[in-house]
């Protein structure tokens, strides 16, 4: 069939090109394709082009003018200068209406025949006619012939029903047994063909060590799989975002303005015992500053902030921790369902995980700057909620595992 073309100059076309336009992997014509577009778009012209190959000839004016090139499944390339090609062409479009069929729109125009039927082909025709009318007089003339058609007949409709019947009652039987085969679509026509290529198939007779071999090249034996608990501390982050700093001589401005509360601790660090001046404006620091500041940041406010900093990175240790997916291609076909509720139930951790790990890290962020204020939230025990989902797979993987060996 023809592929594709390139138009360089046709009509309202100008240097089309089928790959460069429609992109390399854009598919080609196939048995049936559909044209479509607005009015003088090019329609009836690209139906032009292939009258054209019908014909197989061009007016020299038109040669000069026209240019493109068509493309077959025989790898063959056809332009004005090759029109033969290897196929019959009909095209019926507009101009074939106003060269052939002008009567159906003009009262006054004559038929004008396009096709026509020569001597041989009427003979061939009246001799199939009369072989037709001799058959069918045989068949109702003949009542014994007649009666005995019907009888036969009416056996083998019989047997085409038995047989249909006793495929499909056997394509459902293995339909059925999930246990033995996976859930799979399967019907007599599956049956039908698996029959047709086993009896293709040269077997020879198997005993149990060449079943075990065969199947063991498929599938192994699967390993032991524990997921173990995890413990997220959940309880000892609430303690410190609720635990206030009583014990310290409180400075209101600094405690109001966390930015400036931040900026003094973090000042504190740098110059206690190391500079007698401000390392900022170059003050002099006495020791009244630094028992003011270090009355407003204690021991217990350092000790709150340094176990916050160990319970952030704690947090962010638990989003690498790795929980595997298990791969169907290793497990026999009978496991898909467990082990799509496995898979999905490993989804389940990672989602909850994630959530508590954002949940907390802004909580603890925001506890850093309220070191004299109880944050407020509620348990939601989330390591109850991740431990029963770990407890699922494991049951789970345990029953996989042994229907997968034992098969």
């Amino acid at each position: 069939m023809i592929e594709s073309f390139n138009i360089n100059n046709f009509g309202v076309f100008e240097k089309l090109n089928w790959k460069k336009d429609f992109g390399e992997g854009v598919a080609h014509f196939k048995k049936v394709n559909i044209i479509y577009g607005e009015n003088y778009s090019g329609k009836t012209t690209l139906s032009r082009i292939f009258n054209i190959m019908d014909s197989k000839s061009m007016t020299e004016e038109e040669a000069k003018e026209y240019s493109f090139e068509i493309f077959c499944d025989n790898k063959n390339k056809y332009d004005i200068n090759n029109l033969n090609v290897p196929y019959k062409v009909f095209v019926y479009n507009s101009d074939f209406i106003d060269e052939n069929l002008k009567w159906l729109i003009d009262d006054k125009a004559t038929i004008k025949p396009f096709t026509i039927m020569g001597k041989e082909s009427i003979e061939i025709d009246n001799h199939i006619e009369m072989l037709q009318k001799y058959l069918e007089g045989e068949k109702i003339n003949n009542q014994n012939y007649k009666l005995k058609y019907e009888k036969e007949e009416k056996n083998w409709k019989n047997c085409v029903n038995v047989y249909n019947d006793f495929f499909t009652q056997k394509a459902k039987e293995i339909r059925i047994n999930q246990y033995q085969y996976g859930k799979i679509n399967y019907d007599r026509n599956h049956l039908i063909k698996d029959l047709e290529n086993i009896t293709n198939t040269s077997i020879s007779q198997l005993n149990e060590n060449n079943l075990v071999e065969r199947l063991s090249t498929k599938y192994t034996e699967v390993s032991d799989l524990v997921i173990e608990k995890l413990e997220i501390h959940e309880d000892n982050i609430i303690l410190l975002l609720r635990k206030i700093i009583t014990n310290a001589q409180v400075v209101e401005q600094w405690k109001k303005d966390e930015q400036l509360s931040k900026w003094i601790e973090e000042a504190m660090y740098i110059h206690d015992d190391k500079y007698t001046k401000c390392q900022f404006c170059g003050g002099i620091i006495d020791d009244s500053t630094y028992s003011k500041i270090k009355n407003h940041f204690t021991k217990e406010s350092e000790d709150l902030r340094k176990n916050i900093v160990s319970e952030i990175e704690f947090l962010n240790n638990m989003t690498s921790i790795e929980f595997k997916k298990l791969d169907p291609e290793k497990y026999i076909p009978s496991m898909n369902n467990n082990l799509l509720k496995f898979n999905t139930n490993v989804s389940r951790i990672y989602n909850l995980i994630n959530e508590y790990v954002t949940k907390y890290n802004e909580y603890l962020d925001n506890k850093m700057n309220k070191m004299f204020e109880e944050i407020e939230v509620d348990f939601e025990d989330y390591e109850t909620k991740i431990n029963d989902i770990i407890i699922e797979c494991n049951d789970l993987y345990k029953k996989i595992q042994y229907s997968h060996n034992s098969y």
